[in-house]
């Protein structure tokens, strides 16, 4: 692990390469002691399209940013970069899982033969249902908002994704998570089941239609039965298929809100549901839970996995943990 002394400090000079390495996409920032961004790159290199391997991947987005084979900056990666399909398999950490415990189990990978770097383990927990369940990248995001928020009491935390994640937070550690598939459930429902024929996958939000929806969900019939209802609708004219999709989503988001409150997963009255994501998408989760009458607050995901990242290699020392908060 490159020393501290080796390491530029200030505000304003690289202090962190900051690698949130998904499935399908790949995004890197160069970051200061402070957290500010000096630059970035976003691609499709996810860990799907990761031609020619993970390392050669990685240093055509980010090879203009490092000066020699040895200059001390450090690379800390997250997501599932560190699967078992990934560049290497990081271990899942257990519940209560903290910026400490994320820290202290990093995951060593090669760059080139003189250059180290390192990946951000999972954590594994037990979800609403009593089984055991799993996050990567999802972790580095609450961290970082746990920085954000100092000793301020999070409660529930929801990371809209392709598989959602809705994550307990308590004395500053992750302590119990429960995953959905609501995000790759539509995508599906949309695209390969007969309700494309009434529901447009690039429809913009239609908020009547969504509110029907999260509505529906909450009525007599379950989700199969309420599934049904968006082609019914369609049929005869009760919504075009614009608002097919918005209804969709409202059934889905609706459930999925409804599930994890009988569950006792949302059952919080002293903070409100952050909602970490997008602002695109977290704008449906914010509307729905809004609707069943939570507080809500939304913070930008990669705000918060760029915060995360440079918290865990502060605790690692990686970055000198004097500058910043």
């Amino acid at each position: 692990m490159a020393s501290k002394a080796d390491i530029k400090q200030s505000a304003g000079q690289p202090s962190l390469i900051a690698v949130d390495w998904g499935t399908t996409k790949l995004r890197a920032y160069l970051v200061d002691a402070l957290g500010g961004i000096l630059d970035e790159r976003s691609s499709d290199d996810g860990l799907i399209n990761a031609v020619g391997g993970f390392a050669s991947t990685l240093k055509s987005q980010i090879g203009g940013w490092l000066a020699d084979e040895d200059d001390g900056l450090p690379v800390l990666m997250a997501g599932m970069v560190g699967s078992r399909n990934g560049w290497a398999e990081a271990p899942y950490a257990p519940c209560p899982a903290s910026a400490e415990t994320l820290a202290s189990s990093l995951t060593r990978v090669w760059i080139s033969p003189q250059r180290a770097g390192w990946i951000v383990p999972g954590v594994c927990g037990q979800s609403v249902s009593r089984r055991t369940d799993v996050m990567r990248g999802e972790e580095t995001q609450v961290v970082g908002l746990l920085d954000q928020a100092e000793a301020e009491d999070v409660g529930v935390i929801c990371l809209p994704g392709t598989h959602n994640k809705w994550v307990r937070v308590q004395e500053g550690a992750i302590r119990a998570f429960s995953t959905t598939m609501a995000g790759e459930l539509f995508s599906s429902l949309v695209k390969h089941t007969i309700l494309s024929l009434s529901a447009s996958d690039s429809a913009p939000m239609d908020p009547i239609a969504f509110d029907q929806g999260v509505d529906a969900s909450r009525e007599p019939g379950g989700l199969q039965h309420h599934l049904f209802s968006v082609r019914t609708r369609h049929l005869f004219r009760e919504v075009s298929d614009v608002e097919g999709a918005a209804y969709l989503s409202g059934l889905l988001i609706g459930d999925e809100i409804e599930a994890m409150h009988g569950a006792g997963a949302l059952a919080t009255e002293r903070s409100p549901v952050t909602v970490v994501a997008s602002e695109a998408l977290a704008a449906a989760y914010l509307r729905g839970l809004n609707r069943f009458g939570f507080k809500t607050r939304w913070i930008a995901s990669g705000q918060a996995v760029r915060a995360g990242l440079l918290k865990i290699a502060r605790i690692a020392g990686l970055v000198d943990s004097s500058h910043g908060r």
